[in-house]
């Protein structure tokens, strides 16, 4: 059996999205496929707590709406043009990714003391 906590915020979650692409108009694709790739991101986050699994989840969801164009004309050209992908699309690659992404960033600027960091910079050379 689910947790109540667990089903109300689900519920609340859904709810939001629904108002959301309602209001959103022509563009209810992107905000579905946004939020469905943010729940791919957080389910697949076991070892994090709900907090930081509520941010994350959240700053995917901004990630895939803001990165939805991009993504789509970047699986675009890895498909040699032969595929053209729709935004809603890479609105849920760009949702599933964009933390990922950030957290494995942040993660190596740490272990080599931002190295890599510093020369993507012009600092060191």
């Amino acid at each position: 059996m689910a947790e109540p906590v667990t089903s109300s915020a689900a519920a609340t979650a859904v709810g939001a999205v629904t108002l959301l692409s309602i209001l959103s108009g022509p563009q209810a694709g992107v905000v579905a496929a946004a939020f469905a790739g943010a729940v791919v991101f957080v389910l697949a986050s076991s070892e994090l707590n709900l907090w930081k699994k509520l941010g994350y989840g959240c700053a995917s969801f901004i990630g895939g709406l803001v990165g939805k164009r991009m993504a789509a004309d970047g699986l675009t050209m890895l498909t040699g043009g032969l595929i053209r992908v729709e935004v809603e699309v890479g609105a849920l690659v760009a949702a599933a990714v964009v933390v990922n992404l950030l957290l494995l960033l942040i993660e190596r600027a740490g272990r080599d003391g931002g190295g890599w960091l510093d020369r993507l910079k012009g600092g060191s050379k």
